[in-house]
């Protein structure tokens, strides 16, 4: 290669490394401004978030957020997730909240929440809960005026009240036996299975079952 055509590909690259160095200059810069990071306790009231990260307890009022992510304790009122939430501690006495889905390690009590998917490590009490899409519990399950499609739970207890689900999947837990009480006006209008084959409902006199009990033993 003569030198002419070396100067002009040397100046060609340098062109191209500085137009690359931009782009990811540009990229890194509008990344870094969509997602926001906390540390530490955070209290966040009236806020539109993109990205959000909290290392810590988390105090959420009237807050809409891209994604959501809590490695700490969460209590929430009127939060709404577009996308992922996911919460690595407790969620305690929170209500009305909207999320696509959302995933919980801890115990979960909240009233009026809507989810597309649910799944969760730990207790769950719920009032007015709505999950369109799949419900994957592992501990034990206590439900008021809820509505549910399919739940798989693995717990020894299960109280429904009130409650609309599909499917009912509850899988075995080791030296149990597991027990599912229905009550108030519950319709279930898919199966119960019980994995361990030794299972119990429980039937309050309104409810109604529509499809198989399977494992299982009904009591009235």
């Amino acid at each position: 290669m003569i030198p002419g055509a070396i100067a002009q590909y040397s100046q060609g690259e340098t062109a191209m490394k500085k137009q690359l160095f931009t782009f990811v200059s540009a990229l890194c810069i509008a990344t870094l401004a969509s997602a926001t990071t906390y540390m530490g306790p955070t209290d966040l009231s009236k806020q539109n978030l993109d990205d959000v990260v909290i290392h810590g307890p988390a105090d959420l009022q009237q807050v809409k957020a891209k994604s959501l992510s809590v490695m700490g304790p969460l209590h929430f009122k009127d939060l709404q997730v577009e996308q992922n939430a996911e919460i690595i501690g407790p969620v305690n006495n929170s209500e009305t909240g909207k999320f696509n889905q959302i995933k919980v390690t801890g115990p979960l009590q909240v009233k009026q929440v809507t989810a597309n998917s649910l799944q969760v490590i730990g207790p769950v009490q719920a009032d007015n809960l709505a999950v369109s899409g799949d419900t994957v519990l592992l501990g034990p399950l206590t439900a008021q005026r809820s509505k549910f499609q399919n739940i798989t739970v693995t717990a020894e207890k299960v109280n429904l009240t009130d409650v609309v689900a599909n499917n009912i999947f509850i899988k075995k837990v080791d030296g149990k036996q597991p027990t599912l009480t229905l009550a108030g006006n519950t319709v279930i209008n898919g199966s119960i299975q019980f994995e361990s084959k030794d299972g119990i409902v429980v039937k309050g006199s309104k409810v109604e079952i529509k499809g198989q009990i399977i494992g299982g033993e009904l009591k009235k």
